[in-house]
């Protein structure tokens, strides 16, 4: 019953599966059951695309390959082969993961609009190459799918204004406002935030931001952080600055984020003129 089969299949594979259905037989058959993306960062990302793959056979159904198009209103940016050895059991189904790393500065050539910080629609094109024993070709298995891509755009980490609590030589207490813009076209949930402040060439401060919630397409959220430092380790001219109305700063660190399209890490920094007050 096998070797039938097999040869059954060898002797249409050429035709493709339509010439199945037309003799009554049953199609293997291949769909998108999922999509998703890892590695998101602000130079590429990688797309993973889940392919169900039905064999209605009596035999096992190995996998030749798969190939891969990605495309954006028309205009293809990516072209790539999956190798994949496992076959699909027989009378069975088996999920085949389908990857994809995507260059941002490659969709951005070919997809008008794309630019940091929006989204942009793509088509997927795949191709299941079936291996049939003893067919000089292939099975061919054609799955579309459409979605779509974020291009990331870095958020803005300024500091807004520091509130003087305390101002002595031995010891300096405040509170900094941090703003935490995001320019992208889609929302960002502020999972947290490291920094590190420096005044006058010299690390003052240490420490985090927790996690705040969403911040909304094109907008910005500011955050009051209290410090303390001891203001004679940087010097008395760095004290006197830190007497008048601005302080020159550097702020540096790392910021964590969620997306619709998965998690985000970026490192930042900063540097500014940082308004005091009383």
């Amino acid at each position: 019953m096998r070797r039938a089969v097999a040869a059954t299949l060898a002797a249409l594979a050429v035709a493709g599966c339509g010439a199945l259905g037309k003799l009554g037989l049953s199609e293997p058959a291949a769909r998108v059951t999922g999509a998703r993306l890892d590695q998101l960062g602000l130079e590429s990302v990688t797309l993973v695309l889940d392919v169900e793959i039905e064999n209605p056979y009596a035999v096992d159904l190995p996998l030749a390959g798969i190939e891969l198009s990605l495309a954006s209103g028309g205009a293809p940016f990516l072209e790539s082969e999956v190798h994949a050895p496992t076959p699909i059991p027989a009378r069975g189904a088996a999920t085949v993961p389908v990857p994809a790393t995507v260059r941002f500065a490659d969709l951005a050539k070919a997809a008008a609009g794309a630019k940091p910080g929006s989204v942009v629609p793509y088509a997927a094109e795949i191709a299941i190459l079936a291996s049939v024993p003893g067919a000089a070709q292939p099975l061919r298995l054609p799955v579309r799918h459409e979605g779509s891509l974020p291009i990331p755009a870095p958020p803005s980490v300024v500091l807004e204004r520091l509130r003087w609590e305390t101002l002595r030589l031995d010891l300096a207490a405040a509170t900094i406002d941090f703003r935490v813009g995001n320019p992208n076209s889609f929302a960002i949930d502020l999972r947290g935030l490291a920094y590190g402040l420096d005044f006058a060439g010299k690390t003052v401060a240490r420490g985090g931001v927790p996690a705040s919630g969403a911040i909304e397409p094109g907008g910005a959220k500011t955050f009051p952080v209290r410090i303390t430092f001891a203001p004679i380790d940087l010097g008395t001219a760095a004290f006197g600055m830190l007497q008048g109305e601005r302080a020159d700063y550097a702020l540096n660190g790392r910021v964590a984020m969620g997306t619709t399209f998965g998690a985000w890490e970026q490192a930042f920094e900063t540097k500014g003129k940082l308004p005091l007050s009383r």
